[in-house]
């Protein structure tokens, strides 16, 4: 899996086989985040200066279902959140936690090859580009599932 699609293309480029490009867009857990709640732009505008003055750190949401919000932190742990909400509660604060859902977008690399053939081929490829590759092979569908098929 390559993070750029340049990166995909440049490989792509230096080999001797026919290759294609897909994307793949993979689910990553959610962060969570600590966010004073959606407010009108004025008062949300106004209290980010508060805190900037204080010196925390945070910044408006602008689009989505949290516009307006002011963000205090996303966290892969929820007991790092679970702390930060409980210090800005401390500190009066209106927070909350919510989920933030992420994916990561990625593009890989399609060889078309017969399937007797597919390690030495994988193993060749690597060894000319130094990249180590998962192999997943595609099977072709065998029927459709029905009732009396599934127990």
């Amino acid at each position: 899996m390559f993070d750029a699609r340049d990166d995909a293309e440049n490989v792509a480029a230096g080999l001797k086989h026919k290759v294609g490009i897909v994307e793949v867009e993979k689910e990553l857990p959610p962060l969570h985040w600590v966010l004073i709640p959606p407010q009108p732009p004025e008062a949300a505008r106004a209290q980010f200066r508060e805190l900037y003055l204080q010196g925390v750190e945070s910044y408006i949401v602008s689009r989505g279902e949290y516009r307006n919000a002011i963000s205090l932190g996303l966290f892969e742990s929820l007991e790092a959140a679970q702390s930060v909400m409980a210090e800005k509660k401390q500190a009066n604060l209106n927070v909350v936690l919510a989920k933030f859902p992420r994916n990561r977008l990625g593009y890989a690399l399609v060889f078309e090859v017969e399937s007797m053939a597919e390690s030495e081929w994988v193993q060749a490829v690597e060894a000319e580009t130094g990249y180590e590759f998962d192999f997943v092979e595609s099977n072709a569908c065998e029927g459709v599932a029905r009732p009396e098929k599934n127990p």
